[in-house]
Order: C-alpha cells, then sequence, then structure tokens
C-alpha cells in the first residue's frame, strides 16, 4: 500500500497535541485580555472613551456624524478627525448595551485576540510552523501587546489588521491567488483604522510590490481584481481629501511633526527622520525596562516594550530569515519589521505610534523560539520539549496578568496629569450616583488631573445635566452666587489649594475617593466662602489692576504681554536669548506671565531657566468657546541644571491667551523669583 501524500503514524500524535496546544494558547491569550479589564490598565483614558461616544452619537444622529455627514470618513476626536474604523467597531455595541468601560475594552481586546490568532495562522500556514502555538504566547507575554491590547486605544485595531493583512497576502504568495483582493480590502481597514500607520502601510505595499513583482505579473488577473478593490476602498478617502484639502497637514501639526517645521532646513528633517527610524527599530528602545521615551501610562514597569528576556529568540528568528529572505514568507516579515516604523518617524517613535511592530517583532521570536526547541527536540523528544515550553509561557502569562492587576495600580506614583490620569471612572460614577441619590443638586467636577474630560462626561454621564465642568483657576478667581448646596470634586491637590486660598472653607466632606496606594484621591466636599472672602477677591483684582503691560516680540510676532511688577530687569531680559539677563519679582510669588496674542496659535511647549530647586509650573491656554487648557506640574530636585524643557502632551490646541505661572515650592508667597529666559514653542 502506498503512503504517499499521507502523514507518517509516528508524527501524528505529537500533531495533534500541537493543534490543542494552539487552542489553548488562544484561550489563555483570550483570558490574559479579559480578566480584571476595567482595572488594569487603571486609567480609562478619553481616546477609549472617544470610540465609543461617537458610535454612539452617530447612531443618535440617524448614521451622521455632529456635522451631518452619512457614514463620515472620519469622526473629529476633540479637534482632531482621525477616528474611523475604531468608532465604526463599537457602534453596534454601544448600540446594545451602552456605553461602559467593559464593554469599549472587551471589543478591542477580542479583535487584538484576532490579530494574535493571526501571527499564529501565519506561524502554521506560511511558515509551516507545527508549534505555532509559540507565536500565540510569545505575544501574549509582550508587555506593550499585553497593556494596550487591553485599552480601546485604535492603534491596537490597526496592529491586529495589520497581521490580518500579512496573513492574507502570504496566502496569495502560497500559490492562492484569490487571497490578494482579501489582503487588499483587509489592508484598506488597517488604512482607516489608525491614521499614524498609513505611511508603513503603503510603505510595505511598494516593498512587496518590488519584491514580489515577477509573481504579480503571473497572477496579473488577481492583481487586476486587487486593483479594483483598492479602488474602491480608497473613495472614502477621497471623499474626505475633497472636503478637507489642508487634512494631511493639518494631521501633521497635531503630532508635532517635524516635517511642517519651518525654522527646519530639508536636510534637518531628513536627519531627523533617519533617527527617529533608527529608533523604531532599536533593540534598546523596545528592550530596555525603560526606555526614557514612552509616558509612563503606556510603559509596564520593569518589562521593556518587548520583554527583555525574548531578545536572543527574536535575533535568532532574525538570523533565520535574512539567511533565508529569497523565501516570501520570511522576506515579507522583514518587509513588515522595517516597514513598521515609518509612520511613527514622521512626527516621534513613541510606543503607542509604533505599536504594530509587535507583530513582526513576535513572528521572528517564535521562529527563533522554534529554532531552538526543535534541536530540543531531537534529545529529549517532541511531547515533553511541547510540555515544558507551554508550561513555562503560561506561567509567565499568568505571573503578567497577576502583576499587572495586583502590583501595576502602584508601578508609577504620579496619577495626576502628566502621568497615569486615574480616576475617570472612579469620579464619574461617585459623581453620578450621588446625582441619583440627591436629586436636584448639582455636581461640580474640577477636571484639572484630565485631557478631554468633555469626552469622559458625554461617556460617563450623558443625560446628565447638572454633573458641570468648572475651570478651578476661575472658580478661584470669581465669587459664585450658586456655590450653596453644591458639590464639588476636587483632586488632593486642588483641595488643598482651594483651602490655602483663605477663600473658602469646608462645610461637609460628603465622600472620599483613594487613589490605587490607599492614598486620599478625590474629595466629594461642600464648601461656602469664608468671611475674609470678598477682601481677597478684592486683593486680587487690585493685583490685576497693578500687573504690567507691555509690547514685545515673541517669536517674531508682537504680542500684549501682562506680568507682575519686576524689582530688577525689563521683560526684553526673558526673549533676548541670553540667560544670563533676568528679572526678579517685587516681591510675588509666582511670577504671572501673561500672553495675548490677538490671534489663534498653537503651543506645543515651553522652555525656561531658573535657578528654582524645587519649581512649580502651570500653563494655562484660553480659546473663545471652549474649555481652557490647563497643564500644572512641580519640578523637585531639579539640581544645578537651570534650563526645563516641557512638552504638551497632546498640544492645547488653538489658544489666543496664555497664562504662565512660575512658583518657587520653597519660598513663601511674597517672595521674589528670578527667571533667566522663557521660550514657547508654536506650531
Amino acid at each position: 500500500m502506498s503512503t504517499a501524500g499521507k502523514t507518517p503514524r509516528s508524527r501524528l500524535p505529537s500533531e495533534k497535541l500541537d493543534g490543542r496546544l494552539f487552542l489553548a494558547a488562544v484561550a489563555l491569550c483570550a483570558a490574559t485580555r479579559l480578566v480584571g479589564l476595567e482595572e488594569f490598565p487603571i486609567y480609562f483614558f478619553t481616546d477609549e472613551a472617544a470610540n465609543a461616544v461617537m458610535a454612539a452619537e452617530f447612531v443618535q444622529n440617524g448614521l451622521r456624524d455632529s456635522s451631518g455627514v452619512l457614514f463620515p470618513t472620519y469622526f473629529a476626536n476633540n479637534e482632531k478627525l482621525s477616528l474611523s474604523l475604531s468608532v465604526y467597531a463599537q457602534v453596534i455595541p454601544a448600540w446594545l448595551f451602552g456605553r461602559s468601560v467593559l464593554v469599549t475594552r472587551a471589543i478591542a481586546a477580542l479583535i487584538a485576540l484576532s490579530g494574535t490568532v493571526a501571527a499564529g495562522l501565519i506561524l502554521r500556514q506560511a511558515f509551516g510552523l507545527r508549534r505555532a502555538w509559540l507565536g500565540v504566547l510569545l505575544l501574549t507575554i509582550t508587555p506593550t501587546w499585553f497593556l494596550h491590547s487591553r485599552t480601546a486605544f485604535e492603534t491596537g485595531l490597526y496592529a491586529s489588521m495589520f497581521a490580518w493583512v500579512l496573513y492574507a497576502y502570504l496566502r496569495y504568495r502560497a500559490g492562492r491567488p484569490g487571497w490578494l483582493p482579501a489582503a487588499v480590502l483587509l489592508g484598506g481597514l488597517a488604512f482607516y483604522s489608525y491614521s499614524t500607520g498609513q505611511p508603513g502601510l503603503l510603505l510595505g505595499a511598494l516593498l512587496l510590490l518590488a519584491a514580489d513583482g515577477r509573481y504579480h505579473w503571473q497572477n496579473r488577473r488577481a492583481v487586476g481584481l486587487g486593483l479594483a478593490v483598492a479602488v474602491l476602498m480608497a473613495l472614502p478617502f477621497l471623499r474626505f481629501q475633497a472636503g478637507h484639502p489642508g487634512d494631511l497637514r493639518e494631521r501633521l501639526r497635531l503630532v508635532d511633526s517635524y516635517l511642517i517645521r519651518p525654522d527646519l532646513e530639508p536636510s534637518e528633517k531628513a536627519a531627523r527622520f533617519v533617527a527617529e527610524y533608527a529608533r523604531g527599530l532599536s533593540p534598546l528602545y523596545w528592550y530596555a525596562p525603560d526606555n526614557g521615551v514612552d509616558l509612563v501610562r503606556h510603559h509596564m514597569k520593569g518589562y521593556g516594550n518587548l520583554w527583555w528576556p525574548t531578545l536572543p529568540l527574536a535575533l535568532l528568528g532574525l538570523a533565520a530569515s535574512l539567511r533565508r529572505w529569497r523565501d516570501p514568507a520570511h522576506r515579507a516579515v522583514l518587509v513588515a519589521a522595517l516597514s513598521a516604523p515609518a509612520g511613527a518617524a514622521l512626527a516621534g517613535i513613541q510606543v503607542t505610534r509604533a505599536l504594530v511592530f509587535v507583530i513582526p517583532a513576535g513572528l521572528l521570536t517564535a521562529l527563533g523560539a522554534d529554532v531552538l526547541l526543535e534541536a530540543a527536540a531531537r534529545r529529549i523528544g517532541t511531547v515533553r520539549v511541547a510540555a515544558a515550553a507551554f508550561g513555562v509561557l503560561s506561567l509567565a502569562s499568568g505571573w503578567m496578568l497577576r502583576d499587572a492587576l495586583l502590583d501595576g495600580p502602584t508601578w508609577y506614583p504620579d496619577y495626576g496629569l502628566t502621568g497615569m490620569q486615574y480616576g475617570a471612572r472612579q469620579v464619574f460614577g461617585a459623581a453620578g450616583e450621588y446625582l441619583v441619590q440627591h436629586p436636584g443638586s448639582e455636581v461640580w467636577l474640577f477636571p484639572t488631573w484630565l485631557n478631554g474630560a468633555d469626552v469622559l462626561r458625554r461617556f460617563f454621564a450623558p443625560n446628565e445635566p447638572n454633573l458641570l465642568l468648572v475651570d478651578l483657576n476661575q472658580f478661584l478667581a470669581e465669587r459664585s452666587d450658586s456655590l450653596e448646596g453644591v458639590v464639588l470634586i476636587l483632586t488632593r491637590e486642588d483641595y488643598r489649594r482651594v483651602i490655602e486660598s483663605g477663600k473658602l472653607t469646608e462645610v461637609s466632606v460628603e465622600q472620599t475617593l483613594p487613589l490605587p496606594d490607599g492614598a486620599p484621591g478625590f474629595y466629594l466636599v461642600r464648601m461656602a466662602y469664608s468671611a475674609q472672602a470678598d477682601t481677597l477677591f478684592e486683593a486680587e483684582r487690585e493685583a490685576e489692576r497693578r500687573m504690567l503691560a507691555e509690547e514685545t516680540l515673541v517669536g517674531g510676532r508682537p504680542v500684549v504681554v501682562r506680568h507682575t511688577p519686576f524689582e530688577a530687569g525689563s521683560l526684553a531680559d526673558l526673549f533676548d536669548g541670553d540667560s544670563d539677563t533676568r528679572v526678579l519679582t517685587a516681591g510675588a510669588n509666582p511670577l504671572v506671565i501673561e500672553f495675548d496674542f490677538g490671534e489663534a496659535v498653537r503651543i506645543t511647549g515651553l522652555s525656561l531657566t531658573a535657578d528654582l530647586r524645587n519649581l512649580g509650573l502651570t500653563f494655562q491656554g484660553f480659546a473663545e468657546g471652549l474649555q481652557p487648557a490647563r497643564y500644572g506640574a512641580e519640578f523637585r530636585d531639579r539640581g544645578v541644571d537651570p534650563f526645563l524643557d516641557v512638552t504638551f502632551d497632546p498640544p492645547p490646541g488653538l489658544v489666543s491667551r496664555v497664562v504662565i505661572e512660575i512658583e518657587d515650592l520653597e519660598a513663601p508667597p511674597g517672595t521674589s523669583v528670578a527667571l533667566g529666559e522663557l521660550a514657547l514653542r508654536e506650531q
């Protein structure tokens, strides 16, 4: 009897085992993504909420966006027209289940799970790896994939779509021409999932078009169908561009891209791109436990973006693919790795922008791991090796989940605006419960620790008119006649600031919400004006009247500047580029400087020089009809370097007036403050 085409009987048990392990790996990955989904990451960010908010409002508006466009290509996230597929993915869940952190994140997590499965299928069907479950488990324990696949950021959606594009293309490349139109369709979905990924996606397509040109010519009919699908997928984008002809530049501006900076020469921009692109491929960036680049809320403490113990496996897989670069599957993975950072490099490498790199990195790591396991299997047996490897990786997955849920909440002590921005779910939840228990009451929420507070209010309390967002500085600057009976929600720092102002006194604390480390984080409190409030308000108004107004050049344009009086130095000394020429306030701490531009400008950051060991900085940007943008931070134990550079993330958008306060945290009010240079960074 002929045995041609049949698998030897001795291999059947191990192949069945590998199939079962693949399913078990998928189940384990699903568990690590769904267990405790509301608890980690500990924040619920405005960019997550925006997808569900816009999906719900899209249904309420009769399948139109807020401007009345039917089935829009992009939805406006604050001022950015950047969300597309991520909103449509939330439409049915939002319609069926309403808005909740669990539902919003679960949809994104399940999509990310599908991308992980796609990577496993690539290993099994394109590379012929029996141990394809390695790819699933290695992606499961990839720290940045673990973190971001548990959020509703659109970058995880893009990485998942990219994995499916690669799977479909490799099916086509393996002699199945009918898969090419599917690859193009999936590529279109990836294109609309995340705008920053578009340059890398297009670069990868061009490289594969060139590398596999002969094969494409041999399958001209499939290529023609693929081009037809590409044209159809491009129509929504072309419609959008016709209505928004300056959108490309606007997107570059919103991500603070160096490409549109007029002060940089083309050679400088090219050098910057090369440097950023190199960082996007750098093992130091991806594997270092703390790369010094990414914000703490996008980083798992001590792990690295890619888990550093897997680096040798990735290098082994990279070497194997380079040796076999003529093979279509190995070549395609190398192309995917090379093209992945391209979009992020146009603005600056950050892990959210370059997250798609985890897909080719995970594939290369699995290929390297398979080389080692194959060698071990020849010595101690296939089944034993598979069981041992699966057991080790499963334990690592469980440990990572346990570490994230139990220790993750206290990894980083900064829970405010510049750190984790913790508390949206807890604070809005407490406000809603209070209003249910006290009908007719009002709650004033001071969102100094949040970006995009209005989007979060629309997510958590869309139909609650008695929950108001109030600017703390305006509240402290003007007496309100409607304070009686109102509950204020203040962070611990803002509560202290209100009490120390002397204008208000505590009537009662209705509730205290703790931070993850157990310290009081937020107060629901009733307050009343103190006996000396009117005197203090009048003194501040008098101080404002005493502020000096001058016109000077800032960034090459004439600007009206109001500032606290100087005992020494002049306003020009702050903008002359010489840190040795300084101003000294006439007994005022903090130093206050107000810029009135007379037109809308975009401020993305600032720099200053000040010999203050402990410095407090507050930036407020005002624009007509919009909530003020506020950034506050304390810089302690600064050492001997007087230079300080601050980038606002995200930038506040268009502002026409800016107020900056610089405080010596070691000195009491009324102490003079010295400042050398001050520069606003505009886009």
